[in-house]
């Protein structure tokens, strides 16, 4: 079995191979980041979720790094929740970490949120930063998990995401105990995830599972190793 970082890559290229067809292949030039002062036609049609004209207006010429007073395209395509657009940006060189400033949502955190796993998938394997935090101090992982997205949490645990983030004073299995989503749980738990965390206020996830009554997750976070 391949490992999983390999196994990710090898599904990007072929899900960045599936555009070929339709893109030609983007000159250095139009890779280059440069700060413009307007919004871009190009930023406007991935804001738009349209496919055709963003592949289009990479065809000719497009700049697909140009970060503008509202981001880059890829961060507008990502934040209207089309993998498709975000695909396509990718494939003609964009930086995922371009124009994505401190406590500023990045694609990944949009596409964490919208669990769009693919998208998610091509991001992070383009170099996405993994642990960058947005304006409520959630990582994409924390983002995804918040809205109950099994597969994209998965996803971006097998890219590396770190499962003992804490936001809020709340630990990624906390949020999880407050759901009662006794799979989430599972799924940090095989992770590795930290099933003893105390926040400020001293309790840990089992203190809030038996709180909550949340019997099942009680007796998970029980053979997990987990203390009062």
């Amino acid at each position: 079995m391949l490992p999983d970082r390999i196994l990710l890559s090898t599904i990007v290229f072929s899900l960045l191979l599936g555009l070929a067809g339709c893109q030609q292949t983007p000159s250095q030039d139009q890779q280059k980041v440069v700060n413009v002062v307007e919004v871009t036609e190009l930023l406007g049609a991935a804001r738009n979720a349209d496919l055709d004209a963003v592949v289009s207006l990479i065809k000719s010429g497009a700049q697909v790094n140009a970060i503008t007073p509202e981001g880059t395209a890829l961060t507008k395509g990502a934040e209207a929740g089309s993998a498709p657009v975000v695909l396509a940006l990718l494939k003609a060189g964009a930086d995922p970490n371009a124009g994505v400033t401190s406590g500023q949502a990045s694609a990944l955190h949009h596409m964490a949120a919208a669990g769009k796993a693919n998208g998610v998938l091509a991001l992070s394997t383009a170099g996405a930063d993994l642990e960058h935090l947005d304006g409520q101090g959630h990582t994409p992982l924390a983002l995804a998990i918040k809205n109950g997205h099994l597969s994209t949490a998965k996803t971006l645990i097998k890219a590396g995401c770190d499962v003992n983030a804490v936001a809020a004073d709340r630990s990624l299995l906390m949020t999880v105990v407050e759901q009662n989503s006794l799979l989430m749980a599972q799924l940090l738990v095989d992770a590795g995830v930290n099933v003893n965390y105390r926040n400020n206020a001293g309790e840990t996830a089992l203190g809030l599972a038996q709180r909550l009554g949340r019997t099942d997750l009680q007796m998970l976070l029980l053979q997990s190793g987990a203390r009062t």
